[in-house]
């Protein structure tokens, strides 16, 4: 349902089928707006980390998407009620919270960016896929466009760059590079077959662990972050892509929580 009651229709085109691309097409569409999005991939796979989503930014997806895609990604995400924060060395307990009063629904990006896009084509609104916009016009006094790959040139009303990491969007409006820096911390992750539903920090000197499980208990989540030791790490790729050194992993949890080591061994 639309709330645009002034009748005056924005022609928009969305650069990026990722979630903030998604999101935004459907907060135009819900305002009574057309929308396009541009994607230059041609097929998503299930990349990224565990991603939370809160209440506030249920309510809006639901105001935008429906009951229906509140209720997947409701059921998307882990359902443990709490949170525990442990020691690292001996896997004692600090704190227990709730889980939505801290991260919300802990869900795989994937898993949510699927259920965003099916929102987003329930919706009726066109992704074109395999469409790279490679650049962009925006004179004073005329219809903003974009320039795809193929050289098509496409006119809008409004153009939202929602591109990712590597904006060419991000350049134009600041008028430079954009660069990653880095954080001084590199971050490991994988998933696995799992068993059971729960959520958990271990927090050491310079390090971080988070578990949890994925996809209603059927899948476990490990995320490991510590602090980069030299500044040749400083120059990790950034990449959805890149794997991960098994023993540098096994040499970061080495004093973990035997019970937590046990589990990523077994695997």
């Amino acid at each position: 349902m639309s709330d645009n009651t002034s009748g005056d229709q924005i022609h928009a085109i969305v650069v990026g089928a990722g979630l903030g691309g998604c999101a935004c097409a459907l907060a135009l569409k819900h305002h009574g707006h057309s929308v396009i999005i541009y994607e230059r991939l041609r097929n998503f796979r299930r990349l990224g980390d565990s991603l939370g989503l809160g209440e506030n930014a249920l309510k809006l997806l639901e105001r935008w998407g429906g009951r229906d895609l509140y209720n997947r990604l409701t059921s998307i995400g882990n359902q443990a009620p709490d949170m525990q924060i442990r020691r690292w060395h001996d896997g004692k307990i600090l704190a227990v919270q709730p889980l939505m009063d801290m991260a919300g629904y802990i869900g795989h990006r994937g898993d949510y960016h699927t259920a965003f896009l099916d929102a987003v084509r329930d919706a009726g609104i066109e992704i074109r896929m395999g469409c790279e916009v490679i650049d962009y016009e925006d004179e004073e006094g005329s219809q903003p466009a974009v320039i795809l790959a193929d050289g098509s040139r496409v006119l809008a009303d409004i153009i939202i760059g929602a591109d990712g990491i590597k904006s060419r969007a991000r350049e134009l409006v600041l008028g430079f590079a954009d660069a990653p820096k880095s954080s001084g911390y590199s971050c490991y992750r994988a998933y696995f077959p799992a068993s059971s539903q729960r959520r958990e920090n271990g927090i050491g000197e310079d390090t971080h662990l988070v578990q949890n499980t994925l996809r209603n208990g059927d899948e476990f989540n490990w995320i490991v972050t510590r602090k980069l030791s030299h500044e040749a790490d400083m120059e990790i790729r950034e990449s959805w892509f890149q794997e991960g050194d098994l023993e540098d992993v096994a040499r970061v949890t080495a004093t973990v929580d035997p019970r937590i080591r046990a589990a990523g061994k077994e695997r």
